[in-house]
């Protein structure tokens, strides 16, 4: 006799849960917030939680969501400070 195992409901990306081959769900299917329209994390983003949150990693040198710059460090001597904020330095 055959067995048949059933994997249950597929995953549905934009439903707030997390399943399947989603890494992230923040209940909707916009692109640019971290989490894109196909559930994957957006390069430049962190995501956890669920539903997701996602927040920029400032300082990976990827310029993403809100960050004005990003050079890749954790200065504020720079011309982009630690929270990835443009600076206007002046010289004396």
């Amino acid at each position: 006799s055959l067995v048949y195992t059933c994997a249950g409901p597929a995953a549905v990306c934009g439903d707030s849960a997390i399943a399947g081959a989603e890494a992230c769900d923040d209940g909707g299917t916009t692109a640019g917030d971290g989490c894109s329209a196909t559930c994957a994390i957006e390069v430049g983003y962190t995501c956890a939680g669920t539903p997701s949150a996602c927040d920029t990693t400032c300082g990976d040198g990827v310029m993403a969501g809100a960050e004005e710059c990003d050079d890749g460090n954790a200065s504020n001597a720079d011309a982009c400070s630690a929270a990835c904020m443009t600076q206007v330095c002046s010289c004396q």
